[in-house]
Protein backbone atom coordinates (compact mmCIF):
# COMPACT_ATOMS: atom_id res chain seq x y z
CA UNK A 1 0.00 0.00 0.00
CA UNK A 2 1.71 3.07 -1.30
CA UNK A 3 -0.15 5.77 1.32
CA UNK A 4 -3.41 6.67 2.98
CA UNK A 5 -5.22 6.19 -0.24
CA UNK A 6 -3.26 2.89 -1.76
CA UNK A 7 -5.17 2.26 -5.17
CA UNK A 8 -8.56 2.82 -3.66
CA UNK A 9 -11.81 3.74 -5.32
CA UNK A 10 -9.19 4.41 -8.52
CA UNK A 11 -7.59 6.77 -6.76
CA UNK A 12 -4.07 5.94 -6.53
CA UNK A 13 -2.64 8.86 -8.63
CA UNK A 14 -3.77 11.04 -5.59
CA UNK A 15 -2.06 9.25 -2.79
CA UNK A 16 0.76 8.17 -5.12
CA UNK A 17 1.61 11.99 -6.38
CA UNK A 18 5.51 12.23 -5.01
CA UNK A 19 7.66 13.86 -2.60
CA UNK A 20 10.55 16.24 -2.76
CA UNK A 21 11.96 18.59 -0.36
CA UNK A 22 13.31 22.31 -0.28
CA UNK A 23 16.89 22.66 1.42
CA UNK A 24 16.70 25.79 4.10
CA UNK A 25 15.05 29.04 2.95
CA UNK A 26 17.08 30.57 0.48
CA UNK A 27 17.18 30.39 -2.97
CA UNK A 28 20.40 27.49 -3.05
CA UNK A 29 20.69 24.24 -1.92
CA UNK A 30 22.19 23.96 1.48
CA UNK A 31 22.77 21.77 4.73
CA UNK A 32 19.51 21.38 6.72
CA UNK A 33 19.09 22.51 9.90
CA UNK A 34 21.07 20.33 12.63
CA UNK A 35 24.56 19.07 11.37
CA UNK A 36 26.67 20.29 8.65
CA UNK A 37 25.41 18.01 5.97
CA UNK A 38 26.54 18.95 2.64
CA UNK A 39 24.09 18.46 -0.73
CA UNK A 40 25.72 17.32 -3.21
CA UNK A 41 23.01 17.11 -5.56
CA UNK A 42 19.71 15.20 -6.34
CA UNK A 43 17.52 12.19 -6.88
CA UNK A 44 14.37 11.68 -8.87
CA UNK A 45 12.24 9.03 -8.66
CA UNK A 46 10.22 7.79 -11.29
CA UNK A 47 7.63 5.30 -10.90
CA UNK A 48 4.33 3.39 -12.23
CA UNK A 49 3.96 1.35 -9.04
CA UNK A 50 5.16 -1.98 -10.63
CA UNK A 51 8.80 -0.42 -10.99
CA UNK A 52 10.95 2.41 -10.00
CA UNK A 53 13.79 4.08 -11.09
CA UNK A 54 16.17 6.96 -10.01
CA UNK A 55 17.85 9.29 -12.50
CA UNK A 56 20.65 11.48 -11.04
CA UNK A 57 20.58 15.35 -10.82
CA UNK A 58 23.54 17.97 -10.04
CA UNK A 59 22.96 20.69 -7.92
CA UNK A 60 21.80 23.11 -10.50
CA UNK A 61 19.39 20.86 -11.85
CA UNK A 62 21.13 19.51 -14.62
CA UNK A 63 20.41 15.83 -15.81
CA UNK A 64 23.45 13.40 -14.87
CA UNK A 65 21.85 9.89 -15.00
CA UNK A 66 18.73 9.26 -16.69
CA UNK A 67 19.03 5.62 -15.13
CA UNK A 68 20.74 4.89 -12.14
CA UNK A 69 19.20 2.25 -10.68
CA UNK A 70 15.92 0.38 -11.36
CA UNK A 71 13.29 -2.29 -10.02
CA UNK A 72 14.67 -5.13 -12.76
CA UNK A 73 18.57 -3.92 -12.90
CA UNK A 74 19.17 -4.61 -9.50
CA UNK A 75 19.44 -8.30 -8.81
CA UNK A 76 16.83 -10.25 -6.42
CA UNK A 77 16.05 -11.10 -2.91
CA UNK A 78 17.02 -8.21 -0.59
CA UNK A 79 18.44 -6.08 -2.83
CA UNK A 80 15.16 -5.78 -4.96
CA UNK A 81 13.43 -2.31 -5.33
CA UNK A 82 9.35 -2.48 -5.18
CA UNK A 83 6.96 -0.12 -7.19
CA UNK A 84 6.38 1.59 -4.37
CA UNK A 85 9.02 3.64 -3.26
CA UNK A 86 9.34 6.99 -1.86
CA UNK A 87 12.48 9.82 -1.16
CA UNK A 88 12.67 11.22 2.37
CA UNK A 89 11.50 15.03 2.93
CA UNK A 90 15.46 15.68 3.79
CA UNK A 91 18.87 15.09 2.49
CA UNK A 92 20.04 12.38 5.10
CA UNK A 93 23.56 11.76 6.65
CA UNK A 94 26.05 10.37 5.01
CA UNK A 95 25.58 11.27 1.61
CA UNK A 96 23.68 8.20 -0.22
CA UNK A 97 20.12 8.57 -1.63
CA UNK A 98 17.97 6.52 0.55
CA UNK A 99 14.68 5.03 -0.33
CA UNK A 100 11.82 3.99 1.63
CA UNK A 101 10.37 1.19 -0.05
CA UNK A 102 7.31 0.57 1.18
CA UNK A 103 6.41 -2.33 -0.75
CA UNK A 104 9.60 -4.20 0.52
CA UNK A 105 8.88 -2.54 3.82
CA UNK A 106 12.70 -1.59 3.42
CA UNK A 107 15.56 0.78 3.52
CA UNK A 108 17.77 1.26 0.98
CA UNK A 109 21.05 2.80 0.31
CA UNK A 110 22.33 3.64 -2.75
CA UNK A 111 25.74 5.20 -3.76
CA UNK A 112 25.39 7.87 -5.73
CA UNK A 113 28.77 7.71 -7.49
CA UNK A 114 28.27 3.75 -8.53
CA UNK A 115 24.73 3.25 -8.87
CA UNK A 116 25.14 0.44 -6.38
CA UNK A 117 23.00 -0.45 -3.87
CA UNK A 118 25.73 0.25 -0.65
CA UNK A 119 22.89 -1.79 1.96
CA UNK A 120 19.74 -2.48 2.40
CA UNK A 121 18.14 -3.31 5.82
CA UNK A 122 14.15 -4.14 6.94
CA UNK A 123 12.12 -1.98 9.20
CA UNK A 124 9.42 -4.65 9.61
CA UNK A 125 10.10 -4.92 13.07
CA UNK A 126 7.82 -8.25 13.05
CA UNK A 127 5.12 -6.03 11.67
CA UNK A 128 4.94 -7.04 7.41
CA UNK A 129 2.34 -4.41 6.55
CA UNK A 130 4.17 -1.25 8.79
CA UNK A 131 3.89 1.21 5.48
CA UNK A 132 6.99 3.01 6.04
CA UNK A 133 6.61 6.65 5.15
CA UNK A 134 9.44 8.21 5.63
CA UNK A 135 13.16 8.46 7.33
CA UNK A 136 15.09 10.88 9.56
CA UNK A 137 18.57 10.17 10.45
CA UNK A 138 19.57 11.74 13.27
CA UNK A 139 22.98 10.13 14.38
CA UNK A 140 25.77 7.63 12.33
CA UNK A 141 24.21 4.99 14.24
CA UNK A 142 20.56 6.34 14.83
CA UNK A 143 17.49 7.14 12.96
CA UNK A 144 13.68 7.62 13.00
CA UNK A 145 11.50 5.29 10.34
CA UNK A 146 7.80 6.53 10.56
CA UNK A 147 5.17 3.21 10.07
CA UNK A 148 1.99 5.12 9.01
CA UNK A 149 0.45 1.00 9.30
CA UNK A 150 -1.11 0.38 13.06
CA UNK A 151 -0.97 -3.62 13.93
CA UNK A 152 -4.21 -4.82 15.23
CA UNK A 153 -3.23 -8.01 16.37
CA UNK A 154 0.78 -7.60 17.22
CA UNK A 155 2.69 -10.17 18.64
CA UNK A 156 4.94 -8.01 20.58
CA UNK A 157 5.54 -4.21 21.08
CA UNK A 158 7.80 -3.91 18.56
CA UNK A 159 5.00 -5.23 15.96
CA UNK A 160 2.61 -2.57 16.95
CA UNK A 161 3.33 0.25 14.52
CA UNK A 162 1.90 3.25 14.86
CA UNK A 163 5.29 4.47 15.74
CA UNK A 164 9.00 5.73 14.84
CA UNK A 165 11.07 2.83 14.45
CA UNK A 166 14.37 3.68 15.92
CA UNK A 167 17.22 2.03 14.11
CA UNK A 168 20.78 1.09 13.27
CA UNK A 169 21.11 2.92 9.86
CA UNK A 170 25.03 1.70 9.33
CA UNK A 171 23.91 -1.87 11.26
CA UNK A 172 20.77 -2.35 9.65
CA UNK A 173 19.19 -2.98 13.43
CA UNK A 174 16.40 -2.08 15.30
CA UNK A 175 17.17 -0.55 18.73
CA UNK A 176 13.49 0.85 19.62
CA UNK A 177 10.53 2.72 18.85
CA UNK A 178 8.66 5.99 19.75
CA UNK A 179 5.01 4.69 20.68
CA UNK A 180 2.63 7.40 18.94
CA UNK A 181 -0.18 5.66 19.89
CA UNK A 182 -1.57 7.60 22.60
CA UNK A 183 -1.99 10.20 20.06
CA UNK A 184 -4.17 8.66 18.30
CA UNK A 185 -8.11 7.51 18.76
CA UNK A 186 -9.71 4.18 18.24
CA UNK A 187 -11.45 5.28 14.76
CA UNK A 188 -8.47 7.41 13.57
CA UNK A 189 -4.77 6.03 14.74
CA UNK A 190 -1.90 8.38 14.83
CA UNK A 191 -0.40 7.54 11.46
CA UNK A 192 2.95 9.18 11.41
CA UNK A 193 3.37 9.92 7.59
CA UNK A 194 6.54 12.62 6.97
CA UNK A 195 9.11 13.64 9.06
CA UNK A 196 11.93 16.13 9.15
CA UNK A 197 14.37 17.87 11.53
CA UNK A 198 13.99 21.35 12.77
CA UNK A 199 15.07 23.47 15.42
CA UNK A 200 16.91 20.26 17.32
CA UNK A 201 13.51 18.17 17.43
CA UNK A 202 12.19 15.21 14.62
CA UNK A 203 8.71 16.60 13.53
CA UNK A 204 6.65 14.44 12.43
CA UNK A 205 3.06 14.78 11.14
CA UNK A 206 0.27 12.94 12.39
CA UNK A 207 -2.64 12.23 9.57
CA UNK A 208 -5.29 10.05 11.93
CA UNK A 209 -6.54 8.11 8.78
CA UNK A 210 -8.94 5.63 9.19
CA UNK A 211 -7.88 2.00 6.68
CA UNK A 212 -11.64 0.88 7.10
CA UNK A 213 -13.54 3.82 6.06
CA UNK A 214 -11.09 6.18 4.68
CA UNK A 215 -11.48 8.97 6.30
CA UNK A 216 -9.43 11.58 8.06
CA UNK A 217 -8.80 13.15 12.17
CA UNK A 218 -8.49 16.37 12.74
CA UNK A 219 -4.10 16.38 11.90
CA UNK A 220 -1.41 17.15 14.45
CA UNK A 221 2.27 17.79 14.35
CA UNK A 222 4.35 16.09 17.14
CA UNK A 223 7.80 17.24 18.21
CA UNK A 224 10.37 14.63 19.55
CA UNK A 225 13.39 15.14 21.13
CA UNK A 226 16.55 12.74 19.64
CA UNK A 227 18.20 12.93 22.48
CA UNK A 228 15.37 11.41 24.89
CA UNK A 229 13.16 9.76 22.10
CA UNK A 230 9.98 11.53 24.02
CA UNK A 231 7.46 13.32 22.38
CA UNK A 232 7.88 16.47 23.59
CA UNK A 233 4.93 18.55 22.25
CA UNK A 234 1.64 17.09 20.40
CA UNK A 235 0.41 20.59 18.18
CA UNK A 236 -3.61 20.35 17.29
CA UNK A 237 -3.94 21.39 13.67
CA UNK A 238 -7.57 22.36 14.56
CA UNK A 239 -9.86 21.43 10.92
CA UNK A 240 -7.05 20.63 9.16
CA UNK A 241 -6.75 16.80 7.62
CA UNK A 242 -5.05 14.21 5.54
CA UNK A 243 -1.75 16.59 6.72
CA UNK A 244 1.37 14.97 5.01
CA UNK A 245 3.85 16.92 3.82
CA UNK A 246 6.44 19.09 6.10
CA UNK A 247 9.29 21.41 5.32
CA UNK A 248 11.45 24.18 7.42
CA UNK A 249 12.63 27.24 6.83
CA UNK A 250 15.97 27.76 9.10
CA UNK A 251 16.58 31.60 8.71
CA UNK A 252 12.83 32.30 9.68
CA UNK A 253 12.74 28.99 12.35
CA UNK A 254 9.54 27.94 10.10
CA UNK A 255 7.60 24.76 10.02
CA UNK A 256 5.37 24.19 6.71
CA UNK A 257 2.18 21.70 6.74
CA UNK A 258 0.52 20.94 3.52
CA UNK A 259 -2.90 19.71 4.24
CA UNK A 260 -5.25 18.04 1.69
CA UNK A 261 -8.38 18.13 2.93
CA UNK A 262 -10.50 14.76 3.12
CA UNK A 263 -11.79 13.66 -0.63
CA UNK A 264 -15.15 13.03 -1.14
CA UNK A 265 -15.89 15.73 1.55
CA UNK A 266 -17.84 18.50 0.74
CA UNK A 267 -15.26 20.42 3.26
CA UNK A 268 -12.77 19.42 1.66
CA UNK A 269 -11.45 22.93 1.13
CA UNK A 270 -11.46 24.52 4.28
CA UNK A 271 -9.86 21.02 5.36
CA UNK A 272 -7.11 22.12 3.34
CA UNK A 273 -4.34 24.64 3.94
CA UNK A 274 -1.25 25.05 4.83
CA UNK A 275 -0.10 25.09 8.57
CA UNK A 276 2.65 27.69 9.57
CA UNK A 277 4.45 26.72 12.67
CA UNK A 278 7.14 28.90 14.78
CA UNK A 279 9.78 26.57 16.03
CA UNK A 280 11.57 29.74 17.11
CA UNK A 281 11.01 29.07 20.72
CA UNK A 282 9.38 26.13 22.83
CA UNK A 283 6.70 25.21 22.81
CA UNK A 284 6.14 25.49 19.19
CA UNK A 285 3.31 27.50 18.12
CA UNK A 286 0.52 27.60 15.26
CA UNK A 287 1.31 30.88 13.66
CA UNK A 288 -1.34 31.09 11.14
CA UNK A 289 -3.09 28.66 8.55
CA UNK A 290 -3.06 29.31 4.83
CA UNK A 291 -6.86 27.77 3.99
CA UNK A 292 -6.65 26.52 0.56
CA UNK A 293 -9.93 28.00 0.43
CA UNK A 294 -7.69 31.05 -0.24
CA UNK A 295 -6.97 29.35 -3.19
CA UNK A 296 -9.00 30.17 -6.45
CA UNK A 297 -8.49 26.34 -7.09
CA UNK A 298 -8.84 24.22 -4.47
CA UNK A 299 -7.94 22.17 -2.28
CA UNK A 300 -4.61 22.14 -1.61
CA UNK A 301 -2.44 19.60 -1.83
CA UNK A 302 -1.34 17.42 0.71
CA UNK A 303 2.26 17.09 -0.49
CA UNK A 304 4.50 19.63 -0.37
CA UNK A 305 4.99 23.21 0.28
CA UNK A 306 8.08 24.76 -0.26
CA UNK A 307 9.07 27.97 1.78
CA UNK A 308 11.36 30.10 -0.67
CA UNK A 309 11.82 33.24 -0.12
CA UNK A 310 13.74 35.92 -2.61
CA UNK A 311 14.96 39.69 -2.26
CA UNK A 312 11.56 40.91 -2.98
CA UNK A 313 9.75 39.00 -0.81
CA UNK A 314 10.54 37.24 2.41
CA UNK A 315 7.50 35.43 2.54
CA UNK A 316 7.50 33.26 -0.50
CA UNK A 317 6.19 29.84 -0.56
CA UNK A 318 5.07 27.87 -3.23
CA UNK A 319 2.73 25.01 -3.22
CA UNK A 320 0.24 23.27 -5.58
CA UNK A 321 -3.11 22.33 -6.06
CA UNK A 322 -5.06 19.16 -6.93
CA UNK A 323 -7.15 18.89 -9.82
CA UNK A 324 -9.98 16.97 -10.50
CA UNK A 325 -11.10 13.84 -13.18
CA UNK A 326 -14.42 14.72 -12.95
CA UNK A 327 -15.35 17.29 -13.74
CA UNK A 328 -11.81 17.67 -15.19
CA UNK A 329 -9.85 20.26 -14.18
CA UNK A 330 -6.12 20.57 -14.14
CA UNK A 331 -3.60 21.04 -11.11
CA UNK A 332 -2.37 24.32 -10.32
CA UNK A 333 0.84 25.75 -8.92
CA UNK A 334 0.76 28.30 -7.08
CA UNK A 335 3.31 30.81 -5.28
CA UNK A 336 1.87 32.74 -2.40
CA UNK A 337 2.77 35.00 0.91
CA UNK A 338 3.23 33.08 4.19
CA UNK A 339 1.72 35.85 5.97
CA UNK A 340 -0.99 37.22 3.91
CA UNK A 341 -1.75 34.32 2.23
CA UNK A 342 -1.79 36.05 -1.50
CA UNK A 343 -1.43 33.18 -3.60
CA UNK A 344 -0.30 33.77 -7.73
CA UNK A 345 -0.55 30.85 -10.25
CA UNK A 346 2.24 30.31 -12.55
CA UNK A 347 1.32 26.46 -14.00
CA UNK A 348 -0.79 23.64 -14.38
CA UNK A 349 -0.72 19.99 -15.51
CA UNK A 350 -3.45 17.23 -16.29
CA UNK A 351 -5.14 16.40 -12.66
CA UNK A 352 -2.86 14.32 -9.75
CA UNK A 353 0.13 14.38 -12.01
CA UNK A 354 2.24 17.22 -10.67
CA UNK A 355 4.56 15.52 -7.90
CA UNK A 356 6.95 17.36 -4.76
CA UNK A 357 9.45 19.00 -6.34
CA UNK A 358 12.75 20.54 -5.23
CA UNK A 359 14.29 24.12 -4.83
CA UNK A 360 17.61 25.27 -5.00
CA UNK A 361 20.02 27.57 -7.23
CA UNK A 362 16.42 29.96 -7.99
CA UNK A 363 15.00 27.04 -9.76
CA UNK A 364 12.04 24.91 -8.53
CA UNK A 365 11.86 21.64 -10.67
CA UNK A 366 8.79 20.34 -10.92
CA UNK A 367 7.95 16.44 -11.81
CA UNK A 368 4.73 16.04 -14.36
CA UNK A 369 3.49 12.60 -14.75
CA UNK A 370 1.95 12.86 -17.44
CA UNK A 371 1.63 9.59 -19.34
CA UNK A 372 1.80 11.33 -23.13
CA UNK A 373 5.37 13.57 -21.73
CA UNK A 374 6.50 12.96 -18.06
CA UNK A 375 8.87 15.40 -17.63
CA UNK A 376 10.97 17.86 -15.28
CA UNK A 377 9.38 21.49 -15.48
CA UNK A 378 12.16 23.86 -14.84
CA UNK A 379 11.17 27.21 -13.33
CA UNK A 380 13.41 30.26 -12.77
CA UNK A 381 12.65 31.65 -9.26
CA UNK A 382 15.35 33.70 -8.68
CA UNK A 383 13.44 36.96 -9.34
CA UNK A 384 10.45 38.86 -7.14
CA UNK A 385 8.35 38.20 -10.30
CA UNK A 386 5.81 35.14 -11.30
CA UNK A 387 7.86 32.00 -11.89
CA UNK A 388 8.93 31.06 -15.49
CA UNK A 389 9.17 28.13 -17.13
CA UNK A 390 12.66 28.01 -18.54
CA UNK A 391 13.05 24.53 -20.02
CA UNK A 392 12.17 20.93 -19.27
CA UNK A 393 13.47 17.65 -19.78
CA UNK A 394 13.20 14.25 -19.54
CA UNK A 395 13.86 12.10 -16.37
CA UNK A 396 13.93 8.69 -17.08
CA UNK A 397 14.91 8.40 -20.77
CA UNK A 398 15.91 4.94 -20.60
CA UNK A 399 12.65 2.88 -19.13
CA UNK A 400 9.60 5.24 -20.01
CA UNK A 401 9.12 5.67 -16.20
CA UNK A 402 6.90 9.09 -14.99
CA UNK A 403 9.03 11.52 -12.54
CA UNK A 404 6.69 11.56 -8.90
CA UNK A 405 9.15 13.04 -6.88
CA UNK A 406 12.44 14.98 -6.34
CA UNK A 407 14.72 14.98 -3.41
CA UNK A 408 18.56 16.60 -2.93
CA UNK A 409 20.91 13.56 -1.48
Amino acid sequence: MRGHFGFVGGLWVIAAAAAVSHLGCSDDPQPNSVGTLQVSGGAILNSDFASTSVSLIDTQGALVRADCIHSTTTGTGSKTISGDVVLPSQPQRGGKIVLVDRGNTALTFVDPTTCAVDRQFSVKGGFEMANPHDVVIVADSKAYVTRYAKNAAPADLMAAGDDLLIVDPQAGTVTGRVDLDAYGTTDFPASPDRAILAAGKVVVTLNRWNASTYGYGDASVVFVDPATDQVVQNLALPGLKNCEGLDYAEGTKTVLVACGGSFGSTDQAQESGVAVIDVSSSPAQLARVISGASFPTPPVTFLWAIPMPSASSANRAFTSTLGSLSPEAPDNLYAFDLVTGAPLSFGTATPFNLGRPAAGNGRLLVPDADAAMPRIHVYDVSGGGAPTEGTAFVADSVNGLPPREIAWY
